[in-house]
C-alpha cells in the first residue's frame, strides 16, 4: 500500500475535506492497511489543526494505544480513530469514531460513531452521505457499502441526513424498535429516540416501514409512529430543522412553550415568567448557543407587555 498517499487522504479526512472519490479511495486503502503505526496521532493532529478537545487525556491515550497496537492475527478487528471536522458549520471538537473490520462470515459493525459531546457534529460516510448529529446520538454502519446490495445503518438519537443517491444500492435506516426508513436520495430530519420514531422530509422521498405497513411521504410532510400505526401530516419543516443552524424556531407558539424549549436547550438555566405573560405568543428564532441573546430577544419582543423573566443561576 502507498502509505504516503494513505496519510495524505487521512489528513484530508481529519479536516473533512475529502471529495467523494477521495473518500472511496481512503476506505479502500484502509481495508488493505497492514500496519497502523504511521497514522497521524492526536499530538501531531493538534500541532497542525489546533481544536478544542472533547476527549479526556485518559480516553485519548486509550484510543492512541489501539491505533498503535501491532496487528497479531489476520482475523483481528482493525480499529482506527477518525476525527471529522465541520468547518463549514463552525463546529469544533473531537468525538470517538471507530471503524471496525472483522471476519466476513460473522455479523460486522463496519463503522460506529457516537456523539458524546455537547455540540452538533458532522459525519461523512464513505458513499458521500453527510449527517448532522445532535449530542447523544449514535450511528452504526451494518453493511459493506462497497459490496452489499443495500446500504444499511442503525441509528438512535436525532440527525439531519443528506443521503447520496445510488439507484442500484438503496439506503436503509433501522431503529431499535424495528421501525425502518427507506431512502431514495434525499434530505430529512430523523428522530429514533425511545418511543419517538419520526422523520420530516425537506427534499426527495422516503418511506417509513413498521412490520408489513409501509408509508411514503413527500417534502414538507412528517411521518411518525403513534400507537403502533404510521401517521403522516403536513408540517412547517423549519420547526424541525432549525437546530441544524443552532436555532429554535417558533411559529405563533405560547410563551410558556418557548420557555420550556429553552429549558431543554439550556438545562443549566432555570427560567420563569410571571402568570400574566402566559397568554402571550411568540414567532421567530432563538439561538441555541447564546442564552443571553435569547433573553434579550424575548424582552425586546414583549417590551410593551411588561414581560418579567426570572433567571435562577
Amino acid at each position: 500500500m502507498d502509505k504516503e498517499r494513505f496519510e495524505y487522504l487521512y489528513t484530508k479526512y481529519l479536516q473533512d475535506n475529502c471529495s467523494e472519490n477521495e473518500l472511496k479511495e481512503f476506505y479502500e486503502l484502509y481495508h488493505s492497511l497492514e500496519d497502523p503505526q504511521h497514522l497521524l496521532d492526536l499530538e501531531r493532529f493538534e500541532e497542525n489543526f489546533p481544536l478544542e478537545k472533547q476527549l479526556s487525556p485518559e480516553k485519548s491515550s486509550a484510543i492512541l494505544a489501539h491505533i498503535q497496537q501491532p496487528k497479531t492475527i489476520s482475523k483481528q478487528a482493525k480499529i482506527i480513530k477518525l476525527i471529522p471536522i465541520a468547518a463549514a458549520f463552525l463546529i469544533i471538537g473531537f468525538a470517538a469514531l471507530w471503524f471496525m473490520k472483522s471476519n466476513e462470515n460473522s455479523e460486522v459493525d463496519y463503522f460506529r460513531y457516537s456523539n458524546t459531546s455537547k455540540k452538533i457534529k458532522v459525519l461523512t460516510l464513505e458513499d458521500g452521505t453527510r449527517i448532522l448529529l445532535k449530542p447523544n446520538s449514535e450511528l452504526v454502519q451494518k453493511s459493506d457499502f462497497a459490496k452489499a446490495s443495500e446500504r444499511i445503518i442503525s441509528f438512535k438519537g436525532e440527525g439531519f441526513f443528506d443521503v447520496s443517491k445510488r439507484s442500484n444500492q438503496p439506503f436503509k435506516i433501522v431503529s431499535q424498535n424495528q421501525a425502518e426508513i427507506k431512502v431514495y436520495g434525499t434530505r430529512f430530519n430523523l428522530i429514533f429516540h425511545g418511543d419517538q420514531q419520526e422523520a420530516v422530509l425537506t427534499e426527495g422521498s422516503i418511506a417509513m416501514k413498521l412490520g408489513t405497513e409501509e408509508v411514503k411521504i413527500k417534502p414538507s410532510e412528517r411521518v411518525h409512529i403513534d400507537k403502533g400505526a404510521i401517521r403522516t401530516s403536513v408540517v412547517d419543516t423549519m420547526q424541525y430543522i432549525s437546530w441544524t443552524n443552532h436555532q429554535l424556531y417558533f411559529n405563533d407558539k405560547p410563551l410558556q412553550e418557548v420557555i420550556n424549549q429553552l429549558h431543554t436547550a439550556y438545562p443549566d438555566q432555570k427560567i420563569q415568567i410571571n402568570n400574566q405573560n402566559s397568554n402571550l405568543y411568540f414567532t421567530g428564532y432563538l439561538p441555541t448557543d447564546d442564552f443571553e441573546d435569547c433573553i434579550t430577544i424575548l424582552q425586546k419582543t414583549f417590551k410593551n407587555y411588561n414581560l418579567v423573566i426570572s433567571i435562577e443561576k
